[in-house]
């Protein structure tokens, strides 16, 4: 099967429809650093830096680490999301499966009515 990736525009399309604090910061964050969804569900608090404005992505193929510039926006919902939900340097920032969050993104998709489906595991 071929891989499949979003345009910006669809990215955009498929944000604009979520209407969940933290299916908008799992994905927000997901699309602004394009990483798989196993490596999104590794993420933790500390490996967000809002002063440099950069995330430290696990690569779970290489078994590294990646730094990737973030947005100010998507920092903001970042920030917003860690704070109401009380999370601490070492946790978890999602403790969703990876079939929930996939799930979340084939919602959204539909809602958003982008095709082809986007496949499994890919927040690209």
């Amino acid at each position: 099967m071929k891989t499949f990736y979003f345009t910006p525009g669809q990215k955009q399309e498929i944000l604009s429809v979520v209407d969940d604090l933290t299916h908008k910061a799992a994905l927000e964050l997901g699309f602004a650093v394009g990483c798989r969804v196993s490596e999104a569900l590794e993420l933790t608090v500390e490996d967000v830096d809002f002063e440099k404005g950069w995330v430290r992505v696990p690569d779970v193929k290489k078994k590294d680490r990646r730094i990737v510039p973030v947005a100010p926006g998507v920092q903001a919902i970042l920030k917003m999301y860690i704070r109401e939900r009380g999370l601490k340097p070492r946790d978890r920032l999602f403790t969703v499966s990876s079939v929930t969050l996939n799930n979340w993104l084939r919602r959204y998709a539909g809602k958003a009515t982008i095709q082809p489906r986007p496949e499994e595991g890919n927040l690209r």
